[in-house]
């Protein structure tokens, strides 16, 4: 049997970090203009104001212009978080429908959120516009999504494959498509705790040799461009890095970082 070597990162919570810079109502300034954008993922649940919130901080706040992405969940979702987002204070929004006119739209985001639903359904539907959401990240806009919205931005996404199922039938249980590589190496894998997902992250993981994230629900794993990972929220974000057999991890709660290149919290 492999053993697990396991790296608690226990702090107390609540201790002091850097909040994101907020803009004055009906000003937008990309905060990012520095390098590319971040990534700001929730791991799935009931949607947290408060990380809503942060996430239209870090686009540029209420005025920047926000594209709303739906296609995992259809329509409905795009409806919701136009809802969401107005009552956050938004006044730039924009649900995408899939059409050619969205290229530019898509380029032109200072974010771009991503409803959850089905993680196959939405590489399908927006593989077409993979070369536009690099480009507007590499410009400084926030990338975040919810769930399956926050599952596609590594270079490998599960699409099939509970923990039970390869528990009972090993990696052959799991299906992998290729990510849109915003972080390379990288697997998400949201509803983490609440699925009990650890033993599904650690096999793709270990068959893709990539390092997992795992992002409990009403959680958010947030990573700058330069600097450690942080966590918001009520949950904690559970990081899984296959080494010569076992895993090493790391379990970092809210309000805690973690630098991901030298594992330093």
């Amino acid at each position: 049997m492999r053993c697990v070597a396991i790296l608690l990162a226990v702090m107390v919570a609540g201790c002091g970090h850097d909040e994101p810079v907020r803009k004055p109502a009906g000003h937008y300034q990309l905060r990012q203009a520095d390098g590319p954008g971040p990534l700001f993922l929730v791991g799935g649940g009931d949607d947290s104001p408060a990380l809503l919130g942060r996430f239209l901080d870090l686009a540029g706040g209420k005025a920047a212009p926000i594209v709303i992405v739906p296609f995992a969940g259809g329509d409905a979702q795009g409806d919701r978080y136009l809802a969401y987002f107005k009552d956050r204070g938004a006044t730039n929004l924009t649900v995408m429908t899939g059409v050619a006119a969205d290229h530019a739209v898509v380029r032109g985001a200072a974010g771009l959120w991503f409803a959850g639903g089905s993680p196959d359904k939405l590489l399908t539907a927006f593989k077409p516009f993979f070369d536009d959401v690099r480009a507007a990240r590499q410009a400084g806009a926030a990338i975040g999504g919810h769930s399956a919205g926050s599952m596609i931005w590594g270079t490998g996404v599960i699409v099939k494959g509970e923990s039970s199922d390869v528990i009972a039938k090993g990696k052959a249980a799991l299906a992998i498509e290729d990510g849109v590589g915003l972080l390379g190496n990288t697997i998400f894998d949201p509803h983490f705790s609440e699925r009990a997902r650890f033993t599904r992250l650690w096999t793709a993981c270990g068959a893709q040799d990539a390092l997992g994230i795992g992002i409990d629900p009403e959680t958010a794993a947030y990573l700058p461009n330069q600097g450690p990972m942080e966590v918001f929220g009520i949950g904690a974000v559970t990081v899984i890095k296959p080494e010569a057999g076992a895993a090493r991890v790391a379990v970092v709660s809210s309000g805690q970082r973690l630098d991901l290149k030298d594992w330093r919290l």
